[in-house]
């Protein structure tokens, strides 16, 4: 992530109709070693301070696209490597096979995926790469632990550095402790790689709060509105900030990170406010079963009325913002009514 301009040209600086360029080289969208071919690159907008979610791609006529903008590009050839970079101070997995892997993350829990990067290359002669094995070793005691297996089509060729990226998840049961996370390969003799990782107590919830309104509302087989902790008043002051408290509950891995948007329904069905914001921590890293407390601000209607407040879960990358349906039917669950005074 960067800024969008340079730090002593802030955005708030800028102009309606002004033209702005951001330059940002390979290597920092693709990284050193990526493979020649097609890519999309998903750029995205957003406040860090409060708007997570991102901004909203809309066309010319306002119609949304989604949070993210999606560019085709073409990588004619390998991101080099820095000019210092010397592979043969790697670390040779296998003879005259030499990788540099580096891990997102070293402090993780059960369960919590982290991305392995790996950057390969061969010297002297080809080499073919079909699998790569991951286990996890204690650092206090000869105990091994399963890990993920991946398999691999790298067909090296001498002085060429090729990139991978791997999504590790610990085991749900290993316990808390110091572990050496261990590469191999399956081009024979491996020499192992040990990368440190602490692996922390786990903080995931199970068990639900106490909630003032149940209404496990299925989102497509994904996650579950459970209910709320603090109740709903059936009746605010215009502009007034209500407090929604969610409650998830992970049903199945989630493909990706999704949104949510809780709204304002006039009785037309027409939104006239809302608030979007990710789900708490990537949906993707949520494990079947774990709840998940969501809490999100959001202000009344200027205009007195009888509104809906909804909320629906929603793609953020994809355009048109897709929704997870509900298993009752319909895109968006009704939370209450409320009559908004003056």
């Amino acid at each position: 992530d960067r800024r969008l301009a340079a730090y002593n040209y802030p955005s708030f600086r800028w102009r309606p109709g002004q033209t702005l360029v951001t330059r940002l080289p390979g290597e920092a969208w693709v990284g050193q070693g990526a493979r020649p071919g097609n890519y999309w690159l998903h750029v995205r907008v957003y406040d860090p301070a409060s708007a997570l979610a991102g901004l909203d791609v809309i066309t010319a006529e306002g119609a949304p696209l989604g949070k993210a903008l999606r560019l085709k590009m073409h990588l004619p050839v390998t991101i080099p490597l820095a000019t210092d970079a010397d592979p043969r101070s790697w670390h040779e997995i296998s003879p005259g096979v030499f990788i540099q892997a580096t891990l997102s993350v070293q402090n993780v829990e059960p369960g919590q995926p982290l991305t392995l990067n790996i950057l390969w290359q061969a010297v002297d002669e080809d080499a073919a790469i079909h699998g790569l094995r991951t286990r996890w070793n204690e650092r206090r005691r000869a105990v091994q632990w399963d890990g993920n297996d991946f398999e691999l089509d790298l067909q090296l060729q001498p002085g060429q550095t090729v990139r991978t990226v791997h999504r590790v998840r610990p085991p749900i049961d290993l316990p808390p402790d110091e572990y050496w996370l261990e590469l191999t390969v399956d081009r024979m003799p491996t020499r192992p790689l040990s990368l440190p990782v602490t692996v922390a107590p786990p903080t995931r919830v199970y068990e639900r709060p106490a909630l003032v309104q149940v209404f496990d509302a299925d989102f497509g087989g994904v996650v579950t509105l459970a209910g709320v902790t603090a109740p709903l008043p059936s009746q605010v002051a215009a502009g007034e900030t209500l407090e929604v408290a969610l409650v998830w509950q992970a049903q199945n891995l989630a493909p990706l990170d999704y949104a949510v948007t809780v709204q304002w329904l006039d009785e037309n069905g027409r939104p006239v406010g809302q608030r979007d914001e990710p789900l708490p921590r990537g949906s993707s890293t949520w494990l079947p079963g774990e709840v998940v407390a969501q809490s999100m601000n959001l202000a009344a209607p200027q205009t007195p009325g009888i509104y809906r407040l909804i909320v629906a879960v929603y793609d953020p990358g994809t355009p048109g913002l897709p929704r997870l349906t509900l298993a009752a039917g319909g895109d968006a669950f009704q939370l209450a009514r409320v009559t908004v005074g003056e």
